[in-house]
């Protein structure tokens, strides 16, 4: 492996280190958290408008398991 090939993996996998054992532990869900990231505002602990909220209670609907439980941690259900 040439040094700039070493240096940019190297660059790559820096951030993750810190929460290496998060990210392979079963406590994170990482569908969940990219859900979370997109569909909801976390100044208001509300959905947002639009599409992204409009994925989520959509994805909640059929059956997803991720975008039903922050639906529920909303205090929403979605029908």
């Amino acid at each position: 492996m040439s040094q700039e090939a070493k240096a940019f993996a190297d660059d790559l996998v820096a951030p993750l280190k810190p929460i290496w054992s998060d990210l392979t532990s079963r406590k994170l869900d990482p569908r969940k958290a990219v859900i979370h990231s997109i569909a909801i505002d976390t100044a208001r602990g509300t959905l947002k408008g639009g599409i992204a909220g409009a994925f989520l209670e959509a994805c909640a609907r059929n059956g997803d398991r991720s975008a039903y439980e922050l639906m529920v941690e909303l205090g929403m259900t979605p029908e």
